[in-house]
């Protein structure tokens, strides 16, 4: 949930819609303006929030493979 309190995460957000459909061309460039002033509007009167339907999250490894590990689940001795 993006509060009323996030309003610069709101305005880039709103902001990068809008982008997207203009870049799509529909709809029509005026409505597309219309709709972010009247959103901007109030995002600024704190009457604003944003639901976004999933989860993002970051996986890292949390260690690197040693050089010298076998890459295959063999077992057989490397000198055999």
């Amino acid at each position: 949930m993006i509060g009323p309190r996030d309003r610069d995460m709101q305005n880039e957000l709103l902001t990068g819609w809008a982008g997207a459909a203009r870049e799509r061309g529909s709809p029509p460039f005026n409505e597309t303006i219309a709709w972010l002033t009247r959103r901007r509007g109030l995002v600024a009167a704190g009457r604003s929030s944003i639901r976004v339907g999933h989860v993002d999250f970051f996986a890292s490894p949390i260690a690197n493979r040693r050089a010298d590990r076998s890459q295959s689940n063999s077992t057989s001795p490397s000198s055999w």
